[in-house]
C-alpha cells in the first residue's frame, strides 16, 4: 500500500512582539519620564514661591498733605528687603547730577533750606530698605506753614518737568523700577 501523504499544512506561528517583559519595561520608562516631569514642575513652583517670599514692593507717596506733619515717604510694602540699585533724576529733559532725591531739592531750592521744621533723609544707590519699613525723604514736624511751603516747592518742580526713577532689586537679583508717578513697580 502506498503510503498516503497526509498534508497538514501548519501555518507558522508569529511570535508576539509584546511580551510581559517588554510591557513592564516600557511602563517603567513611562513612569520614570512622568516622575521627571513632575519633579521639574515642582522645582519650578518652589522657585516661584521662593522668589515671592522675598518680594520687595517700593512705593513713593505723600502722608499728611496740607497738615502740620507732612511727609514724602519711600515705603517698602513687600515681604522682602529692597536694595536701591540706581536713582535717576531727570529735570527739564536733562539727567540731574545728584543721585539723591532730597539732595536734588535742597541743592536746587533755597526755599527748602530756609524751612526750619523740615527734616530729610538721603536715599542713595546701595541702600537697603527693609520689608515693612519706610523712609521719610522729607518730613515736616508741627509746622503747617513749612509743610505747605515744602509741598508747594515740590509741586512746582514736578510742573517744570521733574521726573525720577528708582531701580531696586530683591535678594535674588530680580529688578524693578518705580517713578514719581508709579502706581506699582514695573518689573525689569
Amino acid at each position: 500500500m502506498e503510503e498516503q501523504e497526509t498534508s497538514t499544512e501548519q501555518t507558522p506561528k508569529r511570535k508576539s512582539v509584546w511580551n510581559v517583559d517588554k510591557i513592564i519595561g516600557l511602563s517603567a520608562v513611562v513612569v520614570s519620564l512622568a516622575a521627571c516631569l513632575l519633579i521639574a514642575y515642582q522645582t519650578f513652583l518652589m522657585r516661584e514661591q521662593q522668589l515671592l517670599s522675598v518680594l520687595p514692593h517700593l512705593s513713593l507717596g505723600n502722608e499728611g498733605s496740607y497738615t502740620p506733619n507732612f511727609r514724602y515717604v519711600l515705603s517698602n510694602y513687600g515681604i522682602g528687603p529692597a536694595f536701591i540699585e540706581d536713582i535717576k533724576i531727570i529735570y527739564k529733559g536733562e539727567v540731574a547730577s545728584a543721585q539723591d532725591i532730597a539732595a536734588f531739592f535742597i541743592q536746587n531750592s533755597n526755599e527748602i533750606e530756609n524751612l526750619h521744621s523740615v527734616l530729610h533723609t538721603n536715599v542713595f544707590p546701595g541702600m537697603l530698605i527693609p520689608a515693612g519699613s519706610d523712609i521719610a525723604i522729607f518730613e515736616v514736624a508741627n509746622s503747617k506753614d513749612d509743610a505747605a511751603k515744602l509741598h508747594e516747592v515740590m509741586n512746582s518742580y514736578y510742573k517744570e518737568g521733574l521726573r525720577f526713577e528708582i531701580i531696586y532689586t530683591s535678594v535674588y537679583g530680580e529688578r524693578w523700577k518705580i517713578t514719581e508717578s508709579s502706581l506699582s513697580p514695573e518689573k525689569l
